[in-house]
């Protein structure tokens, strides 16, 4: 039918078209606000999809695990909120010669009463296993007020409130850890395992701490620091609301026996020494903690007086962030797929390769090296954490486990502040290559005493009778 039959004027020919040539079409409209709507729609939808059919494969939501997953990523959002609101005061906020003294003092105030009261966290909390549920929540609704305060003590330029409101921050934030890696046993799903449990918890983390430090720091671009810390209030206090939604299970005492809650009963369980096994996972994975923590404030002060590679300190913070990020999901998503190396294995293994990576860093010292090592570190130290968590859930008995969590979460603590405070003093006399050399020749060292500790005697798994030999009660 023509356009005559149809109704229409028929078109004008174009000149410049061959004969029967079909003109080309013109460009495309740009979409209205109604598509981008629906586009933006469909793009939360097919990202809600994504996140529950991961959070909730392998039977992970009849368990609770899933629920354990929800609640670690809302927490994980709201420390990334007081992570981005601390940096703004105490690093970014302040000349380096100021922020030097203040990382300082913040590392010595906060740990060195946090090396005291840490060894306690899980003796305290094995006795309390039939209300974990009530303790994760405790830790998160205490750190909601805290963060009110640290935001109130800011904006008032109360310096001397902020120092013991973030070490008792820290505090309950290790009690969460205890706590968290005591119940994943509890809900775990028969066909996953430890360390896809875990790495599942840990990427999640990734994930939600990668999505709200941006938003963090866009909150204190528009307003403020204190601003970013009233977020992580809100955020704090959905986590809480979740973990008390956590199934029953969660506080089942089956198999555990009551502590004597006496203080020197405390100090003597805290005492007790781990297993060889974990020792041997532990001791890599601290040491690979500490490099982290002395990358992180090494390089951050470094490049902030000597740039690197001609690029701002901005730029190369930036990049060390976007490359540990990656690094740590890669270590997650490789370390929930390799099931046949024993964890042992993998963090000497890690440790030796950080520790050749270190030195060809301190020889070839520039922007991407130094990137490189923190992409590569972060990813190993991930790798190798999965097995040390691990490790602990399978061999320790259960009325001991969270004692161990407290053992294992306190050396990684203090590991990364001590790697953290030795890079924040030797900016003082040395210059990048020079720190780098150095952290090798400790890596190097770290390695050796992993061989020795590993080759002195036989594994020998942990139980109740075992650490009941270790001293009385």
């Amino acid at each position: 039918m023509d356009a005559a039959a149809e109704g229409r004027l028929p078109e004008a020919a174009d000149p410049c078209l061959a004969p029967g040539a079909v003109p080309a079409p013109g460009p495309s409209p740009s979409p209205g606000p109604s598509a981008l709507v629906s586009r933006a729609g469909a793009a939360a939808r097919w990202a809600t999809r994504s996140w529950r059919g991961y959070v909730y494969a392998g039977g992970a939501g009849p368990s609770g695990l899933a629920n354990l997953v929800e609640m670690h990523a809302v927490s994980s959002a709201a420390d990334a909120f007081v992570a981005v609101g601390l940096a703004g005061t105490l690093f970014f906020g302040v000349p380096v010669d100021q922020a030097r003294p203040r990382v300082a003092l913040y590392l010595l105030v906060t740990m060195a009463p946090f090396a005291v009261v840490a060894p306690l966290l899980g003796p305290l909390l094995d006795h309390f296993g039939h209300g974990r549920r009530v303790a994760l929540a405790t830790s998160l609704f205490g750190r909601a007020v805290l963060a009110m305060l640290l935001a109130g003590a800011i904006a008032g330029s109360n310096p001397v409130a902020l120092y013991p409101e973030a070490f008792a921050i820290l505090v309950l934030s290790r009690a969460y850890g205890v706590a968290k890696s005591a119940v994943v046993p509890r809900v775990l799903p028969a066909p996953v395992t430890l360390v896809r449990a875990n790495s599942r918890l840990t990427l999640v983390s990734l994930l939600a701490g990668a999505f709200a430090a941006p938003l963090g720091i866009g909150i204190v671009t528009l307003t403020s620091t204190p601003w970013a810390l009233r977020a992580a209030v809100a955020v704090y206090i959905l986590a809480g609301l979740l973990a008390v939604r956590l199934p029953p299970r969660v506080d089942s005492r089956a198999g555990e026996r009551e502590l004597d809650l006496a203080v020197g009963g405390l100090i003597r369980h805290a005492r007790r020494p781990l297993p060889r096994s974990v020792g041997q996972v532990l001791f890599p994975v601290v040491s690979l903690r500490a490099l982290n923590g002395f990358l992180v404030l090494f390089v951050a002060f470094l490049v902030r007086t000597h740039p690197v590679g001609g690029h701002g300190s901005t730029v190369t913070i930036a990049l060390l962030a976007v490359a540990a990020t990656l690094g740590g999901v890669l270590g997650t998503i490789t370390g929930a797929r390799v099931s046949r190396v024993t964890p042992a294995t993998v963090a000497l293994a890690g440790l030796t390769v950080v520790a050749v990576l270190c030195g060809l860093t301190a020889a070839l010292f520039t922007t991407v090296t130094v990137v490189a090592l923190a992409f590569v570190a972060t990813a190993l130290t991930s790798f190798a954490k999965l097995g040390l968590d691990a490790t602990i859930q399978r061999e320790v008995a259960e009325d001991l486990r969270t004692s161990a969590f407290g053992r294992s979460e306190t050396g990684l603590q203090l590991g990364w502040v001590t790697g953290g405070g030795i890079g924040v003093l030797l900016t003082l006399v040395l210059r990048g290559p020079f720190g780098l050399a150095l952290a090798a020749a400790a890596l190097a060292a770290a390695v050796l005493a992993t061989l020795r500790l590993r080759f002195a005697g036989r594994r020998s798994p942990i139980t109740s009778e075992t650490m009941d030999s270790a001293g009385p009660r």
